[in-house]
């Protein structure tokens, strides 16, 4: 059912409280802005989900060398430039969601699927 060609590829985490999955999770560490690591991670979790789950979650793990203004900056070079990736379920709209913690930004993606609405949630966790 998932669709991993190596050995070495990692399975993604499934969140699963009952029988069925309900949620993939995807996580990477992000040190800097590297757009082909942002793009093979989001496009990746539609490959882990072949059956368009509501909601999945991508959850970055972000290393900046300069604390505050790197942290804020990235967040927002990743938020621009996942706008402008290809994905294979058309982005319909990406928000930026509030936060109770000054260390992690959220947003939340609405993805058109077979005339679905699916979403992803983006975390991003600065690792300090």
């Amino acid at each position: 059912m998932w669709p991993f060609k190596k050995k070495s590829e990692k399975i993604p985490e499934t969140i699963v409280p009952t029988n069925k999955p309900e949620a993939i999770l995807e996580a990477f560490i992000l040190e800097g802005f590297k757009s082909e690591v942002i793009e093979s991670h989001c496009v990746k979790i539609f490959k882990y989900d072949p059956v368009g789950l509501q909601n999945n979650y991508i959850v970055v793990y972000c290393d900046c060398p300069d604390k505050d203004k790197a942290f804020t900056g990235l967040w927002k070079k990743y938020l621009e430039f996942v706008r402008e990736i290809g994905f294979d379920h058309l982005l319909h709209s990406l928000k930026e969601k509030n936060s109770d913690y000054p260390e992690i930004k959220i947003a939340h993606a609405i993805h058109s699927r077979q005339e679905k609405e699916v979403g992803i949630y983006h975390l991003f966790l600065h690792m300090q």
